[in-house]
Protein backbone atom coordinates (compact mmCIF):
# COMPACT_ATOMS: atom_id res chain seq x y z
CA UNK A 1 0.00 0.00 0.00
CA UNK A 2 1.32 3.52 -0.95
CA UNK A 3 2.33 5.70 2.02
CA UNK A 4 0.45 8.91 1.91
CA UNK A 5 1.93 10.53 4.77
CA UNK A 6 4.15 12.53 2.92
CA UNK A 7 2.13 13.60 0.43
CA UNK A 8 -0.68 14.47 3.08
CA UNK A 9 2.23 16.65 4.67
CA UNK A 10 3.51 18.59 1.11
CA UNK A 11 -0.52 19.52 0.52
CA UNK A 12 -0.79 20.66 4.22
CA UNK A 13 2.06 23.12 3.87
CA UNK A 14 1.17 24.29 0.71
CA UNK A 15 -2.32 24.95 1.16
CA UNK A 16 -1.45 26.68 4.00
CA UNK A 17 1.03 28.91 2.52
CA UNK A 18 -1.05 29.94 -0.05
CA UNK A 19 -4.46 30.83 1.85
CA UNK A 20 -1.74 33.03 3.70
CA UNK A 21 -0.98 34.85 0.19
CA UNK A 22 -4.37 34.83 -0.78
CA UNK A 23 -5.03 36.53 2.71
CA UNK A 24 -2.16 38.85 2.37
CA UNK A 25 -2.73 39.97 -0.93
CA UNK A 26 -6.85 40.16 -1.40
CA UNK A 27 -7.72 40.44 2.46
CA UNK A 28 -9.51 38.13 5.39
CA UNK A 29 -12.61 38.71 2.90
CA UNK A 30 -11.24 37.52 -0.64
CA UNK A 31 -10.07 34.27 1.93
CA UNK A 32 -13.04 33.66 3.50
CA UNK A 33 -14.90 33.76 -0.29
CA UNK A 34 -11.94 31.30 -1.93
CA UNK A 35 -12.08 28.69 1.02
CA UNK A 36 -16.08 29.07 0.90
CA UNK A 37 -16.03 28.11 -3.01
CA UNK A 38 -13.60 25.31 -2.37
CA UNK A 39 -15.22 23.49 0.39
CA UNK A 40 -18.69 24.21 -1.52
CA UNK A 41 -17.19 22.50 -5.45
CA UNK A 42 -16.08 19.57 -2.94
CA UNK A 43 -20.30 18.88 -1.70
CA UNK A 44 -21.17 19.88 -5.07
CA UNK A 45 -19.15 16.74 -6.48
CA UNK A 46 -20.14 14.38 -3.62
CA UNK A 47 -23.80 16.06 -4.15
CA UNK A 48 -24.12 17.04 -0.78
CA UNK A 49 -24.72 20.61 -2.04
CA UNK A 50 -28.33 21.81 -1.55
CA UNK A 51 -29.85 23.01 -5.08
CA UNK A 52 -27.40 21.28 -6.84
CA UNK A 53 -25.59 22.66 -9.82
CA UNK A 54 -28.55 25.49 -10.48
CA UNK A 55 -28.23 26.76 -7.00
CA UNK A 56 -24.24 26.59 -7.29
CA UNK A 57 -24.64 28.65 -10.94
CA UNK A 58 -26.51 31.07 -9.12
CA UNK A 59 -23.80 31.76 -6.19
CA UNK A 60 -21.46 32.29 -8.76
CA UNK A 61 -23.40 34.41 -10.58
CA UNK A 62 -24.26 36.54 -8.07
CA UNK A 63 -19.99 37.41 -7.80
CA UNK A 64 -18.29 40.59 -8.49
CA UNK A 65 -15.92 40.54 -11.52
CA UNK A 66 -13.01 41.32 -9.13
CA UNK A 67 -14.59 38.49 -6.53
CA UNK A 68 -14.26 36.00 -9.47
CA UNK A 69 -11.11 36.72 -10.12
CA UNK A 70 -9.88 36.23 -6.95
CA UNK A 71 -11.37 33.17 -6.96
CA UNK A 72 -10.42 32.11 -10.11
CA UNK A 73 -7.05 32.72 -9.65
CA UNK A 74 -6.62 31.12 -5.99
CA UNK A 75 -8.03 27.89 -6.93
CA UNK A 76 -5.64 27.76 -10.39
CA UNK A 77 -2.71 28.65 -7.97
CA UNK A 78 -3.99 25.68 -5.92
CA UNK A 79 -4.10 23.00 -8.82
CA UNK A 80 -0.58 24.49 -9.78
CA UNK A 81 0.32 23.33 -6.29
CA UNK A 82 -1.27 20.46 -5.70
CA UNK A 83 0.57 19.12 -9.40
CA UNK A 84 4.05 19.56 -7.17
CA UNK A 85 2.92 17.56 -4.59
CA UNK A 86 1.48 14.57 -6.69
CA UNK A 87 4.93 15.30 -8.74
CA UNK A 88 6.59 14.56 -5.35
CA UNK A 89 4.95 11.84 -4.15
CA UNK A 90 5.66 10.35 -8.09
CA UNK A 91 9.03 10.44 -8.04
CA UNK A 92 8.81 9.00 -4.78
CA UNK A 93 6.71 5.90 -5.56
CA UNK A 94 9.56 5.76 -8.26
CA UNK A 95 12.45 5.92 -5.48
CA UNK A 96 10.93 3.08 -3.43
CA UNK A 97 10.26 0.62 -7.03
CA UNK A 98 14.04 1.60 -7.71
CA UNK A 99 15.75 0.48 -10.74
CA UNK A 100 13.28 -2.58 -11.51
CA UNK A 101 10.35 -0.82 -12.26
CA UNK A 102 8.31 -3.04 -14.35
CA UNK A 103 7.84 -0.36 -16.90
CA UNK A 104 11.28 0.96 -16.43
CA UNK A 105 14.04 1.27 -19.13
CA UNK A 106 16.30 -1.77 -17.72
CA UNK A 107 12.93 -4.27 -17.46
CA UNK A 108 12.41 -3.79 -21.20
CA UNK A 109 15.62 -4.91 -21.85
CA UNK A 110 15.32 -7.71 -19.75
CA UNK A 111 12.34 -8.94 -21.50
CA UNK A 112 13.83 -8.69 -25.02
CA UNK A 113 17.04 -10.76 -23.60
CA UNK A 114 15.26 -13.32 -21.76
CA UNK A 115 12.83 -14.33 -24.97
CA UNK A 116 16.04 -15.02 -26.39
CA UNK A 117 17.61 -11.87 -28.15
CA UNK A 118 21.31 -11.95 -28.34
CA UNK A 119 23.89 -9.32 -27.90
CA UNK A 120 24.64 -9.09 -31.61
CA UNK A 121 20.87 -8.97 -31.89
CA UNK A 122 21.01 -6.01 -29.33
CA UNK A 123 23.92 -4.25 -31.39
CA UNK A 124 22.09 -4.53 -34.37
CA UNK A 125 18.66 -2.96 -32.82
CA UNK A 126 20.66 -0.04 -31.77
CA UNK A 127 22.59 0.42 -34.37
CA UNK A 128 18.96 0.88 -36.49
CA UNK A 129 17.08 2.50 -33.99
CA UNK A 130 15.85 5.86 -34.48
CA UNK A 131 13.85 7.64 -31.28
CA UNK A 132 12.98 11.22 -32.04
CA UNK A 133 10.50 13.11 -30.05
CA UNK A 134 9.35 15.99 -31.34
CA UNK A 135 8.77 19.62 -29.54
CA UNK A 136 6.25 21.25 -30.32
CA UNK A 137 4.95 25.24 -29.32
CA UNK A 138 1.27 23.94 -27.49
CA UNK A 139 -0.98 27.08 -28.00
CA UNK A 140 -2.62 27.02 -24.30
CA UNK A 141 0.96 27.28 -22.62
CA UNK A 142 0.71 30.98 -21.98
CA UNK A 143 2.86 30.64 -18.56
CA UNK A 144 5.57 32.55 -18.36
CA UNK A 145 9.03 31.27 -16.72
CA UNK A 146 8.95 33.65 -14.22
CA UNK A 147 5.82 31.56 -12.65
CA UNK A 148 8.16 28.16 -13.65
CA UNK A 149 10.94 29.76 -11.60
CA UNK A 150 8.77 30.00 -8.70
CA UNK A 151 7.09 26.16 -9.01
CA UNK A 152 10.53 25.01 -9.16
CA UNK A 153 11.93 27.10 -6.33
CA UNK A 154 8.52 25.61 -4.79
CA UNK A 155 9.71 22.09 -5.04
CA UNK A 156 13.49 23.29 -4.01
CA UNK A 157 12.05 24.63 -0.75
CA UNK A 158 9.61 21.28 -0.05
CA UNK A 159 13.19 19.48 -1.08
CA UNK A 160 15.07 21.03 2.07
CA UNK A 161 12.29 21.10 4.37
CA UNK A 162 12.25 16.91 3.71
CA UNK A 163 16.37 17.21 4.30
CA UNK A 164 16.80 19.26 7.60
CA UNK A 165 13.51 19.82 8.89
CA UNK A 166 14.19 24.14 9.77
CA UNK A 167 11.31 25.99 10.18
CA UNK A 168 12.88 28.46 8.19
CA UNK A 169 12.22 26.32 5.30
CA UNK A 170 8.29 27.14 6.51
CA UNK A 171 9.25 31.03 6.14
CA UNK A 172 10.52 30.42 2.65
CA UNK A 173 7.55 28.60 0.73
CA UNK A 174 5.32 30.96 2.64
CA UNK A 175 7.17 34.06 1.10
CA UNK A 176 7.72 32.03 -2.47
CA UNK A 177 4.48 31.03 -2.59
CA UNK A 178 3.09 34.51 -1.78
CA UNK A 179 5.53 36.14 -4.81
CA UNK A 180 4.07 33.21 -7.31
CA UNK A 181 0.36 34.68 -6.02
CA UNK A 182 1.46 37.96 -7.13
CA UNK A 183 3.29 37.33 -10.57
CA UNK A 184 1.13 38.00 -13.55
CA UNK A 185 0.66 34.38 -15.38
CA UNK A 186 0.77 35.98 -18.64
CA UNK A 187 2.54 38.08 -20.55
CA UNK A 188 1.40 41.61 -21.60
CA UNK A 189 2.00 41.00 -24.77
CA UNK A 190 1.75 38.10 -27.24
CA UNK A 191 4.68 35.64 -27.20
CA UNK A 192 6.78 35.93 -30.29
CA UNK A 193 8.28 33.01 -32.19
CA UNK A 194 11.71 33.60 -30.90
CA UNK A 195 9.71 33.46 -27.29
CA UNK A 196 8.38 30.58 -28.24
CA UNK A 197 12.04 28.81 -28.57
CA UNK A 198 12.86 30.01 -25.41
CA UNK A 199 10.33 28.48 -23.71
CA UNK A 200 10.95 25.47 -25.61
CA UNK A 201 14.59 25.38 -24.46
CA UNK A 202 13.89 25.76 -21.01
CA UNK A 203 12.18 22.16 -21.15
CA UNK A 204 15.51 21.03 -21.93
CA UNK A 205 17.54 23.17 -19.52
CA UNK A 206 15.13 22.21 -16.80
CA UNK A 207 14.54 18.47 -17.23
CA UNK A 208 16.02 17.29 -20.63
CA UNK A 209 19.51 17.46 -20.90
CA UNK A 210 19.90 15.50 -17.38
CA UNK A 211 17.70 12.91 -18.80
CA UNK A 212 19.04 12.62 -21.87
CA UNK A 213 21.96 11.03 -20.92
CA UNK A 214 20.33 8.76 -18.06
CA UNK A 215 18.48 6.98 -21.00
CA UNK A 216 21.98 5.93 -22.19
CA UNK A 217 23.29 5.67 -18.84
CA UNK A 218 20.39 2.92 -18.20
CA UNK A 219 20.53 0.94 -20.94
CA UNK A 220 24.32 0.29 -21.21
CA UNK A 221 24.83 -0.57 -17.70
CA UNK A 222 21.91 -3.39 -17.87
CA UNK A 223 23.07 -4.72 -21.37
CA UNK A 224 26.61 -4.64 -19.10
CA UNK A 225 25.14 -6.79 -16.79
CA UNK A 226 23.42 -8.98 -18.94
CA UNK A 227 26.22 -9.96 -21.78
CA UNK A 228 29.32 -8.29 -19.83
CA UNK A 229 31.89 -6.39 -21.66
CA UNK A 230 31.68 -2.77 -22.83
CA UNK A 231 28.65 -0.96 -24.17
CA UNK A 232 28.84 2.41 -25.90
CA UNK A 233 25.29 2.87 -27.36
CA UNK A 234 25.30 4.81 -30.75
CA UNK A 235 23.15 8.12 -30.70
CA UNK A 236 19.90 6.24 -31.36
CA UNK A 237 18.01 9.08 -29.34
CA UNK A 238 17.37 12.54 -31.16
CA UNK A 239 15.18 15.81 -30.09
CA UNK A 240 13.65 17.32 -32.82
CA UNK A 241 10.97 20.59 -32.75
CA UNK A 242 8.42 22.01 -34.43
CA UNK A 243 9.32 25.70 -32.48
CA UNK A 244 10.84 28.31 -34.65
CA UNK A 245 10.66 26.32 -38.08
CA UNK A 246 7.41 25.29 -38.37
CA UNK A 247 5.87 27.88 -41.10
CA UNK A 248 1.96 25.95 -41.41
CA UNK A 249 -0.52 29.05 -40.54
CA UNK A 250 1.71 30.84 -38.75
CA UNK A 251 3.66 33.98 -41.45
CA UNK A 252 5.68 35.55 -38.26
CA UNK A 253 7.77 32.27 -38.07
CA UNK A 254 10.58 33.42 -41.42
CA UNK A 255 14.00 32.15 -42.31
CA UNK A 256 15.37 35.17 -39.93
CA UNK A 257 13.35 33.89 -37.30
CA UNK A 258 14.64 29.83 -37.89
CA UNK A 259 18.10 31.04 -38.29
CA UNK A 260 17.57 32.45 -34.72
CA UNK A 261 16.20 29.12 -33.23
CA UNK A 262 19.18 27.25 -34.54
CA UNK A 263 21.44 30.11 -32.54
CA UNK A 264 19.36 29.97 -29.54
CA UNK A 265 19.78 26.00 -29.60
CA UNK A 266 23.42 25.78 -30.30
CA UNK A 267 24.21 28.17 -27.56
CA UNK A 268 22.01 26.45 -25.27
CA UNK A 269 23.71 23.47 -25.86
CA UNK A 270 27.50 24.59 -25.60
CA UNK A 271 26.55 26.75 -22.89
CA UNK A 272 25.83 23.27 -20.50
CA UNK A 273 28.31 21.61 -22.10
CA UNK A 274 31.03 24.68 -20.61
CA UNK A 275 28.78 24.61 -17.24
CA UNK A 276 29.79 20.53 -17.19
CA UNK A 277 33.30 21.21 -18.12
CA UNK A 278 33.66 23.79 -15.06
CA UNK A 279 31.68 21.19 -12.53
CA UNK A 280 34.08 18.44 -13.90
CA UNK A 281 36.98 20.64 -13.78
CA UNK A 282 36.42 21.48 -9.70
CA UNK A 283 36.51 17.64 -9.30
CA UNK A 284 39.49 17.17 -10.71
CA UNK A 285 41.78 18.86 -8.60
CA UNK A 286 43.86 15.72 -8.31
CA UNK A 287 47.28 16.67 -8.05
CA UNK A 288 50.23 15.00 -10.40
CA UNK A 289 52.15 15.06 -7.39
CA UNK A 290 50.20 12.90 -5.04
CA UNK A 291 47.93 10.63 -7.67
CA UNK A 292 48.91 8.31 -9.89
CA UNK A 293 47.83 7.87 -13.44
CA UNK A 294 48.25 7.40 -17.06
CA UNK A 295 50.28 10.97 -17.10
CA UNK A 296 52.37 9.76 -20.17
CA UNK A 297 49.27 10.20 -22.50
CA UNK A 298 47.76 12.59 -20.92
CA UNK A 299 51.23 14.53 -20.86
CA UNK A 300 51.52 13.92 -24.58
CA UNK A 301 48.20 14.91 -25.15
CA UNK A 302 48.65 17.85 -23.28
CA UNK A 303 51.54 19.07 -25.77
CA UNK A 304 49.63 18.89 -28.49
CA UNK A 305 46.79 21.05 -26.72
CA UNK A 306 49.74 23.61 -25.96
CA UNK A 307 51.21 23.77 -29.18
CA UNK A 308 47.56 24.09 -31.17
CA UNK A 309 46.27 26.80 -27.92
CA UNK A 310 49.13 28.68 -27.18
CA UNK A 311 47.40 31.52 -25.51
CA UNK A 312 44.74 29.34 -23.64
CA UNK A 313 47.80 27.17 -22.40
CA UNK A 314 49.49 30.36 -21.05
CA UNK A 315 46.62 31.64 -18.99
CA UNK A 316 45.76 27.67 -17.75
CA UNK A 317 48.90 26.74 -16.59
CA UNK A 318 49.42 29.30 -13.81
CA UNK A 319 45.97 28.04 -12.60
CA UNK A 320 46.60 24.35 -13.03
CA UNK A 321 50.27 23.55 -11.71
CA UNK A 322 50.36 20.30 -10.89
CA UNK A 323 46.80 19.38 -12.06
CA UNK A 324 47.38 17.65 -15.79
CA UNK A 325 43.68 16.52 -15.86
CA UNK A 326 42.12 19.93 -14.98
CA UNK A 327 44.45 21.72 -17.39
CA UNK A 328 43.20 19.47 -20.22
CA UNK A 329 39.30 20.40 -19.06
CA UNK A 330 40.51 24.56 -19.89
Amino acid sequence: MTDHTQLDRDIERLSHALWSAVSTLGGGAALELSRRFGAESRELRTGDFPGGRRAFAEQIGRLTIDELEEVARAHALWCHLMNIAEERQRLRTLRTRGDEAPDGLAAQLDALIDSGCSADEMRTLFARALVMPVITAHPTEARRRSSLDHLARITSILDERDVNGRSRAEAMLSAEVLAFHATEDARARRPTPLDEVENSLDVFRRSLLDVTPRIYRTLEDRLTARFGGTWVLPTFLHWGTWVGGDRDGNPNVTAAVTRGAFARQRATILNRYLDDVQQLGRTLSLSSLRAKGPFVELEKSLEIDRERLPEVAARARPRTAHEPWREKLW
